[in-house]
């Protein structure tokens, strides 16, 4: 499995020419070519992108949810009580994410 923490830093080292063009495009699939094969690549960002995410999100600064727009978000991660018609989870539990997206993608 690939851990990305830092996709940038990350890509850079994957795509040293012309690393920029894989974010101004936000053509995350040209990364996950690069990246394969792999079982799972977990990544920040790209949420208008159409690939399976689960959506981090905060009560405070008052933004909209993704999730209710967007039915490639599975699960929502939240500080708050939300009613969805998908899994929600508290933001701090990140054992039961772990084990949601493990289940989801067929690793456990």
């Amino acid at each position: 499995m690939h851990f990305l923490k830092g996709v940038e830093r990350t890509a850079k080292r994957l795509v040293p020419q012309g690393w920029r063009k894989y974010f101004r495009a936000s053509k995350y699939q040209l990364l996950m070519e690069r990246l394969a094969p792999v079982d799972l690549v977990l990544i920040e960002g790209y949420k208008r992108d159409r690939h399976p995410k689960v959506e981090a999100h905060r009560a405070e600064p008052g933004n909209p949810l993704i999730a209710t727009g967007d039915d490639s978000v599975r699960a929502v991660a939240s500080d708050t009580a939300l009613e969805l018609d998908r899994p929600v989870f508290d933001l701090d539990d990140t054992v039961v994410i772990a084990d949601f997206i493990l289940t989801e993608v067929g690793l456990t």
